[in-house]
């Protein structure tokens, strides 16, 4: 929110220009964020003992399908998914710095969509940009007929329905696009039945943030259901747990005299084997997850990386975040949401073009006093209507949000503008 008033982030803005010299017209519109210059701080390199010459560019492709209209009524909303793909969203853009990530939602997943991104455009910008990193990440119904694990489609009709659906073994074939083009490339998959996506089992081994490497984990084993409990928080149980990790839980290595962990760096192997112990934990073992090497010809000692959260806030390289401050829907609202609306523009990264303390602009005006203004820049008055329409239909170089915030959560933004 970011842009001349408050929408994902500017941190998310899309650089229309490049998009458009870059990316045909029916894929635009995927872009939550395309920054034209590599945005991984080198201030939060050092903190990790790496430069701007070790680490090229980040890119992400996000898919997540939470809309099932033809389904049961008790399997139409996935929930947990919608949760999974918007907080994965916002924590590449605002704590990972990704310069490019796209979002693949509901009706919008299928395989030529797919196809065209893990095929043709990601090899291509992974050549174009050496030493860069790829993330996919997949949440949403799983299925199988005991052979094969399937990836079910918006349009199923059905829990057996292979016609709307898409194979495992076709989406593993679609990334080896970007394995074999680019440095560090990691998929998460979140799906019932999702082991299948593994060719070769995890070997643990001491992983170097320089060198490149191809890795999975999935959610569960090839026979396994995948759960949600509301008790960790608004999405799944391996994404809510990923986040807890990349907090700085998950950076285990190395162990010093004092009896101290990590290094700043969480690898491939410190996630992978947190979330396995953790979610097997959680679950008393009915999900399990699986974690395997994806390259070709065996990764070696090199993979994919991300910061430790923990370390990076500590270096004021990065705000703090938190996955479990989501909005529920028709939350009523009480002067305690000042609160819950200062969270919302911050997680959804709003601080990174508006300053709701000053009036001065940083890359979108300042916001501070904005309801006591007759105006916003645009002309348009000053209301609460305004405020969130503005929010919903971004422009001036502000991309729309409308659906990726909900309503509460918009209107929690609303009111915390409104009491500045």
């Amino acid at each position: 929110m970011n842009g001349p008033i408050s929408t994902l982030f500017l941190l998310a803005a899309v650089n229309s220009t490049c998009l458009a010299q870059t990316v045909p017209q029916p894929y635009r519109s995927f872009f939550t964020q395309f920054v034209d210059n590599r945005s991984l701080p080198e201030k939060a390199l050092n903190t990790i003992g790496l430069t701007g010459k070790d680490i090229g560019r980040s890119f992400a492709l996000i898919v997540g399908v939470s809309s099932y209209p033809n389904l049961p009524a008790a399997h139409q909303d996935l929930s947990a998914a919608r949760a999974d793909v918007r907080q994965l969203q916002v924590y590449l853009q605002t704590q990972e710095f990704f310069d490019e990530v796209v979002v693949l939602k509901d009706k919008d997943v299928n395989y030529e969509t797919l196809r065209y991104f893990l095929e043709i455009y990601f090899p291509e910008r992974l050549k174009a940009f050496p030493r860069s990193r790829f993330l996919f990440a997949y949440s949403g119904h799983g299925i199988t007929d005991s052979t094969q694990s399937f990836l079910l489609l918006s349009q199923a009709r059905n829990l057996n329905d292979k016609q709307n659906a898409i194979n495992v073994s076709i989406v593993r074939n679609l990334v080896g696009n970007v394995v074999d083009a680019g440095h560090q490339v990691l998929v998460l998959l979140n799906a019932c039945y999702g082991g299948t996506f593994l060719s070769r089992s995890f070997a643990p081994t001491l992983y170097i943030p320089r060198n490149p490497g191809a890795h999975a984990i999935t959610a569960g084993g090839t026979n396994e259901r995948t759960w949600h409990d509301p008790a960790l928080g608004n999405g799944s149980v391996f994404f809510e747990k990923l986040f807890a990790g990349l907090g700085g839980l998950a950076d285990s290595a190395p162990v010093r005299r004092d009896g101290s962990r990590g290094d700043g760096v969480i690898s491939y192997e410190e996630l992978a084997s947190y979330l396995t112990q953790e979610i097997r934990i959680f679950t008393d073992q009915r999900q399990n997850p699986k974690a395997g090497d994806i390259s070709r010809n065996g990764s070696g000692d090199g993979g994919f990386f991300f910061l430790n959260r923990g370390r990076q806030l500590k270096a004021g390289v990065v705000t703090d975040w938190n996955s479990n401050r989501a909005i529920a829907f028709g939350e009523t609202f009480t002067d305690g949401n000042f609160i819950k609306g200062k969270a919302v523009f911050e997680d959804s990264g709003c601080v990174g073009c508006h300053m709701a303390d000053s009036d001065e602009k940083k890359l979108g005006p300042g916001l501070l006093s904005l309801f006591k203004r007759p105006r916003m820049n645009d002309g348009t008055p000053v209301t609460k209507e305004n405020v969130k329409a503005k929010i919903n239909s971004g422009g001036n170089g502000m991309p729309p949000y409308g659906e990726l915030l909900s309503e509460a959560e918009k209107d929690l933004i609303v009111f915390f503008l409104s009491k500045r």
